[in-house]
């Protein structure tokens, strides 16, 4: 959810002028926050190129840092059934199976509605634990 975020980017209209960055902005602006380019950024994730999910293990995370479900008045409503969902089924299924990306596999994502998804499917290898 850092590297391929599944909403990457969305669009505001802005009531009011507002600076942002340095930059005078009127209103009736469109702006897009991306959440990609905030979790790519080195000042808030050491190595971000790489997919470590144990970083958020071994310290604090800023605020608005890690966004995958936009934040704010505007966050997804169901973001927190997302994450107690995700973390259910993965301990099931991590209790039992080993899960590993395919060797030499590239994950290349597209642009779905207004969600991105995996180009050519999730392709994983899963096999029973010993």
């Amino acid at each position: 959810m850092r590297l391929h975020p599944v909403i990457p980017m969305v669009l505001r209209h802005l009531m009011a002028p507002t600076t942002i960055g340095g930059w005078a902005l009127p209103k009736g602006a469109s702006v897009g926050p991306s959440s990609i380019i905030s979790h790519s950024r080195p000042e808030s994730f050491d190595r971000p190129e790489e997919f470590r999910p144990e970083r958020f293990l071994e310290g604090h995370v800023e605020p608005n840092t890690w966004i995958p479900f936009g934040g704010g008045v505007r966050r997804c409503i169901g973001a927190g059934f997302s994450l107690m969902e995700g973390v259910a089924v993965l301990r099931e299924v991590l209790a039992s199976y080993d899960v590993r990306v395919p060797a030499g596999s590239h994950d290349v994502p597209k642009v779905r509605n207004i969600t991105s998804v995996p180009r050519h499917g999730a392709r994983i290898v899963v096999r029973p634990r010993s």
